[in-house]
């Protein structure tokens, strides 16, 4: 975001991390809904009936959890590592000089 406005980062580290696992973890982990699900879960996890993935998705959202905690990524390395062959602030500005483009050239007709 600070690179698309043209702002001067002060740190080499974003948020970026942060505020998707932060977002993730208030919006659907913490969904009260969702809650009561991995409550009941929790309860039925090593009975006889339980699906034996069951355990591992419960650890998988432990971990959600816990790796909300660390330490950002920078946004380069967040780049590297992520499936993404494009930057996403580079995309971003030619789309918009296209709609820009385009909402011009139908002014002028």
């Amino acid at each position: 975001m600070l690179d698309y406005l043209g702002l001067k980062n002060h740190s080499q580290y974003t948020v970026f991390k942060r505020a998707h696992y932060s977002t993730y973890i208030r919006k659907v982990i913490k969904f009260n809904v969702i809650q009561k699900i991995i409550e009941e879960a929790q309860k039925w996890v090593h009975s006889e009936g339980a699906s034996e993935h069951l355990e591992s998705y419960l650890e998988k959202i432990k971990e959600i959890e816990k790796e909300s905690q660390f330490i950002p990524d920078s946004y380069e390395s967040f780049k590297k590592k992520s499936y993404m062959d494009l930057d996403l602030n580079e995309y971003t500005r030619k789309v918009l000089a296209l709609e820009r483009e385009q909402i011009r050239k139908r002014k002028q007709q």
